[in-house]
């Protein structure tokens, strides 16, 4: 005995007989499980998606029937295609587990959540059939098959019927004592304990693996929450994607880009939730989770916003900015092609560093190698996403501020590199 808890280990047996009336089965047995299987017919389909030139999305679907066996009758009148494919389940049998009344492990009764914890079985094989029950049942390799021809060239609608059984062996039980029987033992934190383990087991191995599967489950629902936070925010801007496949290229990416979105919105908030639930029991771990969480979310917002670096009195180049300028000055009139190529990481680099005065001097100077037009159009893009993304500051919340800015930023890149 520890605590309030007791540790029991034992044979469990029964006295008593179960049996299964239909079929006239018995035998001295903790458990008999009656396993159904109907042939049916089964309806499969398969769709497929294609973008539509325009906009929008067309599906088809291909449905195919085959016969099998399965655990239960199929309803056929909700098949695409009924005719032909019409299921019958002219037997009234279904899956059955009759379970002996009184289980005892020496003078200690289980209860009846203990015995539902008993559940490896063997297969029984019948042996005899009383057929005035069924007169279409047979045997046919320790089974019971129901129907008018052979199991080997069945019907809609016929039965093949199996058993297995539970026998009397060997468990161990972790509970609370109550007289000659036992009960859940609430612990300290008032989680339940009432463990049962077929076979001999250790007290901490049985509760090392309790522990063990309880983990599986929480971090199997965490995965839930975090796919289903994903779904969310995907179907949030799930509009835009309607709207941007009226041009299929930009559809497709618009569609990476809010997936991505998605995503990173997904994972810090996730963190956050997990670590505040976890506070009162994991402090650090806990406080870890909320930087980490938070960190992901800087990082991402400093990668969307561009900032405004100029220092004021000065209008000096930065490094980088001089470097770039010394490169260009030491090179002859390039080609077409280069100069774009040119003109494109030139501007990328003065984004970063905040260079207005020094972008001016060299779209002067792009526009006299002769790509005044195509200068004007990034400026005036350039530009014009500025002024967007500075009413997207004034106007909008701080969550939904980050999320028009990211997707904003993901476009007009995108749309430079076309």
């Amino acid at each position: 005995m520890r605590a309030n808890w007791c540790m029991c280990q034992g044979m469990a047996i029964t006295k008593d007989t179960v049996s299964d009336e239909d079929f006239n089965v018995k035998l001295n047995a903790l458990k008999l499980n009656r396993d159904v299987q109907i042939y049916q017919w089964v309806e499969k389909s398969e769709s497929k998606s294609v973008d539509k030139i325009g906009g929008g999305t067309e599906t088809t679907t291909e449905y195919t029937y085959t016969k099998e066996w399965v655990s239960e009758p199929i309803e056929s009148i909700d098949f695409k295609i009924v005719e032909g494919h019409v299921n019958t389940a002219p037997y009234n049998i279904d899956d059955k587990t009759k379970t002996a009344q009184d289980i005892t492990i020496g003078a200690f009764h289980l209860s009846d959540e203990l015995v539902n914890m008993i559940t490896s079985s063997e297969k029984l094989s019948i042996k005899s059939l009383d057929t005035s029950i069924h007169k279409n049942a047979r045997l046919s390799s320790g089974d019971i098959y129901i129907g008018s021809n052979s199991l080997a060239s069945p019907e809609i609608g016929d039965l093949t019927i199996s058993f297995k059984a539970v026998y009397p062996k060997k468990v161990s039980v972790v509970a609370k004592q109550i007289g000659e029987s036992f009960e859940e033992y609430i612990a300290s934190n008032d989680e339940t304990v009432l463990l049962l383990k077929e076979g001999v087991s250790s007290a901490e191995n049985m509760f090392a693996k309790a522990i063990e599967g309880n983990k599986f489950k929480t971090w199997l629902l965490r995965l839930v929450g975090f796919i289903m936070m994903f779904l969310g925010f995907t179907t949030i801007f799930r509009p835009l994607v309607a709207i941007g496949n009226i041009i299929p290229l930009i559809g497709s990416m618009i569609s990476m880009g809010t997936g991505i979105i998605s995503f990173a919105l997904s994972l810090p908030i996730t963190l956050v939730i997990i670590s505040l639930a976890w506070f009162a029991y994991r402090p650090l771990l806990s406080i870890s989770l909320i930087a980490i969480g938070l960190g992901v979310y800087f990082f991402l917002r400093s990668r969307g916003k561009k900032k405004s670096q100029l220092n004021s009195g000065t209008s000096a180049p930065t490094e980088l900015a001089e470097q770039t300028k010394a490169n260009l000055s030491s090179q002859s009139a390039p080609t077409a092609s280069h100069k774009l190529q040119k003109l494109r990481v030139t501007a990328g680099n003065l984004k970063e560093t905040g260079e207005s005065d020094y972008y001016l001097m060299l779209e002067k100077y792009f526009k006299s190698q002769g790509l005044e037009t195509f200068v004007a159009q990034e400026y005036e893009s350039t530009s014009n996403m500025e002024k967007g993304k500075k009413i997207i500051q004034m106007k909008c919340p701080i969550i939904f501020r980050m999320i028009l800015l990211s997707f904003c930023d993901l476009i007009f890149c995108n749309f430079k590199r076309m």
